[in-house]
Parts: C-alpha cells; sequence; structure tokens
C-alpha cells in the first residue's frame, strides 16, 4: 500500500510494482491493494516475475523503491546497484560508501516520496546516487570480490 500511495503521489513518474501475494495468499489486504494499484494509470503491476525474467525490469528502471519497514539485506539493491541504480528505502543496510549512506534511507512516507522526487528530478544527483551505488556494489559485493573472499575464508580451514 505504500508504493501505490508514492505512485499516487507522484503521478508524473511511471512505476512498476513487481512481485506480489502468491496465489491464495494475502486475502482481502492484497487483493485492495492490487485494485487500488491497478486504478492508478502511472503504475503497473505484472505481479510475480521468474528470476530469468526479472533483468529486463531492472534494466528499464531508473530507481529501487523498498517499501518493507523490516527486512535483511535486499536482492533487488544488488540488483539495481550493479546497474548503477539508486534505491530508496526505509530501512538501512549499514551500507556506507566515504562515510555516506549508498542510498537514500527515509523515516516516512513523506521522506520517501521527497527521495524519489529529488532524484527523478534532478539527473545529475540521480548519476551520482547511481554511480555510489555501482562503487559500493563493485567495492564488496561483484562476483570476483565475493569469489575472493570464499577462497580466503576456505583457505583458512585446516
Amino acid at each position: 500500500h505504500l508504493f501505490v500511495e508514492l505512485a499516487r503521489r507522484l503521478p508524473h513518474l511511471r512505476f512498476v510494482m513487481v512481485g506480489g501475494a502468491h496465489e491464495g495468499t494475502g486475502g482481502a489486504y492484497a487483493r485492495r491493494v492490487l485494485e487500488e494499484a491497478r486504478a492508478l494509470p502511472n503504475l503497473a503491476t505484472p505481479g510475480f516475475v521468474p528470476y530469468a525474467e526479472i533483468g529486463r525490469y531492472f534494466d528499464e528502471a531508473s530507481v529501487v523503491v523498498n517499501t518493507s519497514v523490516v527486512e535483511g539485506f535486499p536482492n533487488t539493491f544488488l540488483q539495481g546497484w550493479a546497474r548503477a541504480m539508486p534505491s530508496v528505502s526505509f530501512f538501512d543496510v549499514g551500507a556506507r560508501r566515504g562515510g555516506e549512506a549508498v542510498g537514500t534511507i527515509c523515516a516516512d512516507l513523506d521522506e520517501l516520496v521527497a527521495g524519489v522526487a529529488a532524484l527523478m528530478d534532478d539527473h545529475a544527483r540521480w548519476r551520482a546516487a547511481g554511480q555510489r551505488c555501482r562503487e559500493h556494489f563493485e567495492a564488496h559485493h561483484c562476483a570476483e570480490r565475493v569469489f575472493r573472499d570464499y577462497a580466503a575464508a576456505l583457505g583458512s580451514i585446516r
């Protein structure tokens, strides 16, 4: 419902809400949120997208928005950051670059709306935020870095 409200408050921007309740789960609440989403002309709702097909959604996106208030480290951040795509969310995953949070962290819906709008209304800000995300991804999460860390960990086992 928070993502739907974000799209409602920024009618000049186009949003895609991927995922949602699985068939048979979510009940009345999930149905109501989906009905509200489908009523907005600037919000597409493709539903569940298999991992093998999700890349094209990231390739066409500008910002990763996560409206969960409690979560671990979302893979969606990594998929976006690998593409130099900024993230905007309610929680801090602890990622820092130059002492600054890698993504935009918001305290409430008003800050989420302002954070997305600020990125989308200022190309230089969007580009700088995306570059910070990409640099963090390369330094901490790219395949070469992860393989090197695993090899070091495995090499220390005797």
